[in-house]
């Protein structure tokens, strides 16, 4: 069967739909975020940070990379889409089963018996989250992300007012745990109720070993990774206790969401994108360069700007509760957007068949933090694991992009270089607008930061669309769609 040709439009289209989406859902969500840290403590925080710790570790499997292989297959086949749907389902509702059984134990271990039944709720998304995963998956395949607007728009609205009216009302720490599970439940439903396709529960033994085949490699990574992404925070809660992973995590999630989130966006469109220009032969290098320019022209600013503008930007609206979070903040901004260069690269590699690399990569990163984190935890505190975590972060994507170069058979060097001087321009762009702001007396309110900060991004912008003319291009065929049809292994 010959790979249909993706065309501009369909890729802009994925990314105008997706961003939409993305966008509205993660600034809702980090105004969410900000109003609950206001009304809740460290503590509640802590405690939902520790559940979710320990949930995600439960998922280690819980795709098994079938999602993925699904993708990879570029297949119309009903067997293999229902076969991946039953066993979805069936492993996720196990993974609940015995996180309620672990539940206890680990409230036993922290000393909090109102982990119990923190963990038992919020696992049931596991559930949830396993029913949409291959109706989501056969949106994604075929590039028609306008599907999954309402979906994915509308849940997280109506959990973000529900946490909001809980926290108000006195719920503490289930207002956390409401938001999270309304979320995947309403998702499900909708989900559901738009999408003409039903998957069926059938399971076919040879449809399930080539879906295994390819996903196998996906499922080594993602255990990896899930306990990469959770391994510091477990160090965190074991050594200075539930108030100090409470103010790690809150940092973690104010400087991932804006950053990480958009890499993530575009993940989700180029994944199936790039797999389907490497199965038509018609080489993915240029593809994939202009991407990862993409994604470095946004991240490399916001992480920055978020390093720079945030610590200061949490002291003025947090006042001493939260006092702990600015260094924090700041580091972890940086680790965001290594992070957020470094999945487009993974999408990449697992396009073009080496999931393997990626399980590399990530055993690399877990034998530094998970060797060095905690002895530098006791030594130099949890601003100490932040930056452990940067350089791993930083050291990490610079092998990673001498890897993929030579999987598109494209050189890396110049992109390096290009990156290096990007960041540091954004950084003496940002610390120099910081600086005057304070000499002007621009730094002693929220509004005044916050519209030195959106000045700032203006100047990036500006300066961006006069020396990159490519840019400013691109950015402007979005409103020419006539002119969007060319391929994109071609004038991406």
């Amino acid at each position: 069967m010959s790979t249909p040709t993706v065309t501009k439009r369909q890729i802009l289209a994925g990314f105008g739909w997706q961003a939409a989406s993305t966008y509205m859902n993660r600034i809702v969500g980090l105004a969410t975020t900000l109003i609950l840290a206001k009304l809740l403590t460290p503590e509640q925080f802590g405690i939902v940070a520790i559940a979710s710790m320990i949930i995600e570790v439960l998922q280690l499997l819980k795709d098994m990379g079938l999602s993925e292989a699904l993708i990879y297959q570029h297949r119309e086949d009903a067997v293999l889409v229902d076969t991946a749907h039953t066993i979805l389902v069936g492993f996720n509702t196990l993974l609940f089963v015995i996180a309620a059984v672990l539940s206890p134990f680990v409230a036993q271990y922290y000393h909090s018996p109102i982990i119990m039944p923190v963990i038992i709720v919020l696992s049931s998304n596991l559930i949830w989250d396993s029913l949409r995963s291959v109706p989501r998956t056969l949106i994604r395949r075929n590039i028609d992300f306008g599907k999954l607007v309402i979906p994915e728009v509308v849940p997280v609205a109506i959990s973000c007012v529900i946490s909001i009216v809980m926290a108000f009302t006195g719920f503490g720490v289930w207002s956390l745990v409401a938001k999270t599970v309304v979320h995947s439940l309403l998702g499900f439903l909708l989900l559901r109720h738009i999408l003409p396709y039903r998957p069926s529960f059938r399971y076919d033994k040879a449809a399930a070993r080539e879906l295994f085949h390819y996903g196998k490699f996906i499922v080594g990574t993602t255990m990896l990774l899930v306990v990469l992404y959770n391994i510091d925070r477990f160090y965190v809660s074991s050594v200075l206790g539930l108030a100090a992973v409470g103010i790690f995590d809150l940092a973690m999630r104010i400087s991932d969401l804006p950053v990480k989130q958009f890499s993530h966006m575009m993940g989700t469109v180029m994944f199936p994108v790039f797999s389907k220009i490497e199965r038509s032969g018609e080489g993915l290098g240029r593809a994939f360069l202009k991407t990862f320019k993409y994604v470095a022209l946004v991240c490399v600013p916001v992480a920055i700007g978020i390093s720079v503008f945030g610590p200061t930007l949490i002291s003025l609206m947090y006042g001493p509760r939260w006092a702990g979070l600015e260094a924090p903040l700041a580091w972890l901004a940086l680790y965001a957007m290594f992070r957020s260069l470094s999945a487009i690269i993974s999408d990449a590699f697992k396009a073009t068949g080496h999931p393997m690399i990626v399980m590399q990569v990530g055993l690399l990163k877990l034998g530094a933090i998970g060797g060095l984190g905690i002895p530098v935890l006791y030594r130099y505190g949890v601003v100490g694991m932040c930056i452990l975590i940067v350089v791993t972060y930083a050291a990490a994507l610079t092998w990673e992009l001498w890897r993929i170069g030579r999987v598109v058979s494209t050189p890396m060097a110049p992109v390096v270089g290009r990156l290096l001087a990007l960041m540091g321009f954004t950084f003496a762009l940002m610390s120099g607008a910081f600086r005057l702001l304070e000499k002007l007396g621009w730094t002693s309110t929220v509004w005044q930061l916050l519209t030195g900060a959106a000045a700032t991004g203006l100047v990036y912008a500006g300066t961006l669309a006069l020396v990159d003319r490519e840019a400013l291009r691109d950015l402007q065929s979005l409103r020419r769609p006539r002119a969007m049809t060319a391929k994109v292994a071609g004038p991406v």
